[in-house]
Order: C-alpha cells, then sequence, then structure tokens
C-alpha cells in the first residue's frame, strides 16, 4: 500500500484534475453500459454519439446543451427544478445555478427553432422546465 500526502495547494489541483478526468470518462460510453438513443418524432437524440438530430439535420449544441436536453428527454413530461437539472447538468457549484440554468435551456431552444417550429421544452412557471414531445 503507498500512502500519498499533499499539501492543501496540491490537494486542491488534485482534485481539479481529477474533476477533469470525471467529466472526460462521463462524456465516453463505457461498452458495458451504451445508453439508448432517444427518438422522437422529428428529433432523435443520440447519448454516445453526443448529437442531436432534428429531420435528419444535425443539431450542433454544446456539451452543457446536449446535457440539458437528454437529462429532460429521459422523462418526458416529469418536471424538473433548476436546482435538479443543475445539480444534474454541471456536477460542480456555479454561482448563480438560476441564471446558468435559464441560458442553457434558452440556447437550447433557439438551435432547435432554427430547425423546427415545434416546442420541445415547456416552462413550468415557479417551478422549472419540462420535456414534452410535440403534436405532430
Amino acid at each position: 500500500m503507498i500512502v500519498l500526502t499533499f499539501s492543501d495547494e496540491d490537494k486542491k489541483l488534485c482534485d481539479r484534475i481529477l474533476a477533469m478526468i470525471s467529466d472526460e470518462s462521463r462524456m465516453a460510453c463505457p461498452q458495458k453500459e451504451v445508453p439508448s438513443s432517444l427518438i422522437f418524432p422529428r428529433l432523435k437524440i443520440h447519448p454516445c454519439q453526443h448529437r442531436v438530430f432534428i429531420e435528419e439535420k444535425e443539431v450542433l449544441l454544446t456539451n452543457l446543451e446536449f446535457e440539458a436536453l437528454h437529462f429532460l428527454a429521459r422523462r418526458p413530461g416529469y418536471v424538473f427544478t433548476k436546482a435538479q437539472i443543475h445539480e444534474a447538468v454541471w456536477k460542480r457549484e456555479t454561482e448563480n445555478y438560476e441564471n446558468a440554468v435559464q441560458c442553457v435551456i434558452a440556447g437550447i431552444r433557439k438551435k432547435l427553432k432554427a430547425h423546427t417550429e415545434k416546442e420541445y421544452i415547456q416552462t413550468v412557471r415557479n417551478v422549472g422546465y419540462r420535456f414534452i414531445v410535440p403534436k405532430t
């Protein structure tokens, strides 16, 4: 057994490195746990490829946008608070998490709107957001 000791500064650096490594591994799909694609009318979300398509056209999302959309789409109709979305997607503290979540949701909506008039993310006033499957 090897025991390592670190100064406080070294420990902070190690924590940051471990956080970055865990973020990278979260984006990769292990062979044993390949998440299935989420298929909705006109919208396809492919977690392993980290890609979203509307009617066969790719929608380019940031990592946070993709993770937020994927998080919401896994439970259509379920209402999530901004705190729940932040905790699931960011994985680290943010000073103003409510604003951060609002900005990411606005970015998703804007990018989806460029490809379709259908609304996939609905605001639930004073609560949060829900993913909805629009009627065809």
